[in-house]
């Protein structure tokens, strides 16, 4: 067959994420650990933005040695999907790209197919065979085919060895060059990373030690910064300057007017550092930005007017909110139902609330009883993708979100009228910032009490800004975070007890 190499059309976009596939590929747990041998199954999900500009998703799915998702057959594998559409000289253009790469059961799980496929035909396909590896491409009449005996040194463990450089925990100035497999050029190459800063992060109320990172390749021209967290697990990543991938809940990253950065979580930068939120006991800040308009009082938080287009005063701390505190029949008979997002009456729940509870039956005692539980029981672990009450039962990490949801379900098992509530809290003075964060509101004695389950804290402290309940909240705090920022008015310290 004659050699030549083919056109590389609009999937073009994809080749950047295939330099990532090896970090796509990266466990759940991202705390801080030895790292495993291989990461457990898992499907994460990706925003992809062009200047900004989200363009569409990016499906990133593992199959461990041993797993049973219907990826690849019986050995380990690993497949991504990606689907843009986006506006080219006055059309709709839409793009999508599937690559897989399978891998044989047995160690050291050589590499037995890669296979790309682009939307208009284009398709190309690495194999072995009892010759070695053959890579064959096919758009349209072209047809090349080529040896490419270098494919050899792909297996499993070289797929995996950025995860593993990464969950390692390399300091600053640390290189990885492993050989890396190029469909666009028909040739194997070596990909370099560089780690160029280590910091730490907070997201989902989770604590993260965070790699910012450069991605080179000698047989393309691309460079990209990459963010990963402790784990191994890509969090984000630009190339070129210009295409970008972020981390994002399934759900979101299929929306194309939901163009958030979820790591960041909706970061908001205070002007002057607060200390330990514990030892809060009132908080006075301005918020400014396009948005604000959407914030509310709501129990522990009174808002006013701030005096200037596009800002308002935020006071936080027990007995702010006025009104918003106090609760009427409806709030009870809502807030204590069971339904498929809270299955209080599951007698998996009722028996964990049991043992919970240990007997209490006060209320006030009781709320705080179960803040300190589900901060024990369930293991801080960032998660891309959010849990349900009885997965966390099953497996019991996660971050704010789970820590929040799981809080409210055991609460309504017993009796205790509770709901979800989202928005920011401060993430201590090294980020000097705000993020993303939930956690929950409690009926006491007829008022609403906001209380934090992730950080086992009883009566939730006052460094924190409300943007709503339930999921209305969780979609306020998307769209009040963007371009926020917080100047510090007063700070007023707990009294010591």
């Amino acid at each position: 067959m004659r050699h030549k190499r083919l056109p590389a059309g609009p999937g073009r976009l994809a080749c950047a994420l295939v330099l990532l596939a090896c970090l796509l590929a990266a466990g759940r747990a991202g705390a801080e650990q030895a790292p495993a041998a291989y990461p457990p199954n898992e499907t994460l999900w990706y925003g992809v933005y062009v200047r900004g500009q989200k363009i569409g998703a990016a499906e990133s799915s593992w199959k461990a040695p041993g797993g049973t998702d219907g990826i690849g057959g019986s050995g380990p594998a690993y497949a991504l999907r990606m689907d843009l559409s986006f506006q080219s000289q006055g059309r709709e253009v839409s793009i999508s790209s599937e690559e897989s790469y399978r891998f044989a059961p047995e160690p050291p799980h050589e590499l037995i197919e890669v296979r790309s496929t682009e939307s208009g035909g284009r398709q190309v396909v690495l194999r072995r065979t009892p010759d070695g590896y053959v890579v064959t491409a096919t758009d349209g009449d072209e047809i090349v085919e080529k040896p490419l005996p270098e494919a050899a040194s792909l297996n499993l463990e070289t797929f995996d060895a950025a995860r593993r450089f990464f969950a390692a925990g390399p300091i600053p100035g640390a290189t990885l060059t492993v050989p890396a497999l190029f469909l666009s050029e028909l040739a194997m190459g070596h990909q370099t990373y560089t780690v160029k800063a280590v910091r730490r992060a907070t997201a989902g109320g989770v604590p993260l030690t965070v790699y910012e990172a450069m991605l080179t390749a000698d047989l393309v021209p691309w460079e990209g910064l990459m963010v990963v967290d402790g784990g191994g697990r890509l969090l984000s990543t630009v190339f070129g300057g210009s295409l970008e991938l972020r981390l994002e809940p399934e759900d979101v990253a299929k929306k194309p007017d939901l163009a958030v950065d979820l790591f960041a979580l909706g970061e908001a930068p205070v002007d002057a550092p607060l200390g330990n939120p514990k030892r809060i006991g009132r908080l006075t800040l301005a918020a400014h930005g396009p948005e604000v308009g959407r914030l509310a009082n709501g129990p522990g938080q009174s808002v006013t007017p701030g005096g200037a287009p596009d800002t308002v005063r935020l006071t936080t701390g027990p007995g702010q909110g006025g009104a918003s505190r106090r609760t009427s029949a409806d709030d009870l008979t809502e807030n204590l139902a069971a339904t498929p997002r809270y299955p209080a009456s599951d007698p998996r729940v009722q028996a964990l609330a049991r043992q919970a509870a240990d007997g209490e039956t006060d209320p006030g005692r009781l709320s705080g009883r179960l803040a300190t539980f589900v901060a024990a029981y369930v293991r801080d672990v960032f998660l891309p993708e959010p849990k349900s009450a009885l997965d966390i039962l099953a497996s019991p990490d996660g971050d704010c979100t789970e820590h929040a949801l799981l809080y409210v379900t055991l609460a309504r098992s017993l009796g205790l009228p509770a709901r979800e509530v989202f928005g920011l809290a401060y993430m201590g003075d090294e980020a000097q910032a705000f993020g993303g964060h939930a956690w929950a509101e409690v009926i006491v004695d007829g008022l609403w009490r906001p209380v934090d389950p992730t950080f086992g804290e009883e009566i939730a402290d006052p460094a924190r800004i409300r943007t709503g309940e339930g999921m209305a909240g969780a979609l306020s705090h998307l769209a009040i975070s963007k371009e926020l920022k917080l100047t510090l008015i007063q700070l007023i310290p707990a009294q010591k007890k």
